[in-house]
């Protein structure tokens, strides 16, 4: 009967350790699980930056190449937007303009394309009076003058355009302007300089 006690106590011991092993084992494999799908949802977070980076920078592609369409196609209307201007100017000037039908097309045509550029937010650069800006001016020549400050526009020769996408100012080309260049200012630079030098000799000669 004892005998049978203790068989009985060692199988239970058996069953008991592999019940612990069981527990164990499977212990071992939630665990596993856990991290599996831990770097899954790193990998998975991995590429979906990816794939957002990757949207978002042919998005800025396509929107740059769209952005370079339209300023080539805005470059050229500037070109024959200056040839009826040029057109109408001189026809004026000659005074042909009355019962002209030539001159009434042309003035008809130059309306529409002032109409269209105001709409796609072309703008003349029109900075008679501020300083020179190489971003939107292009100097042909300067006006000596012992007045006004160095550098500013003093005429325009040839009209400049800019235009907006997105709160951003693109030129689309440069205003040919004639700055002021102050005599008096130059004067008295040279005149510095010189007693800079002289000053600089002396100090030498000392």
């Amino acid at each position: 009967m004892k005998r049978n006690n203790d068989v009985d106590k060692k199988v239970e011991e058996i069953l008991e350790l592999a019940r612990e092993e069981k527990i164990n084992e499977e212990e071992i494999l939630a665990q596993s699980v856990q991290e599996k799908n831990k770097e899954l949802n790193k990998q998975l977070l991995y590429l979906k930056a990816e794939f957002d980076n990757y949207r978002k920078r042919i998005e800025k592609e396509k929107q740059e190449k769209f952005y370079l369409g339209k300023i080539s196609i805005l470059e050229k209307i500037l070109s024959l937007y200056d040839v009826f201007s040029v057109a109408i100017k001189n026809m004026e000037e000659k005074d042909v303009v009355e019962e002209s039908k030539v001159f009434d097309g042309l003035k008809l045509i130059y309306k529409e394309f002032t109409s269209f550029l105001e709409k796609e937010n072309v703008e003349k650069i029109n900075d008679i009076g501020k300083k020179f800006d190489p971003l939107y001016h292009e100097v042909v020549s300067y006006i000596e003058s012992d007045e006004g400050e160095d550098g500013v526009i003093i005429e325009i020769v040839s009209d400049g355009y800019k235009v907006k996408f997105d709160n951003k100012e693109i030129v689309l080309r440069p205003a040919k302007v004639k700055i002021i260049k102050n005599v008096s200012t130059q004067i008295k630079t040279e005149i510095e300089t010189k007693q800079g030098s002289i000053s600089s000799n002396k100090n030498e000669t000392d």
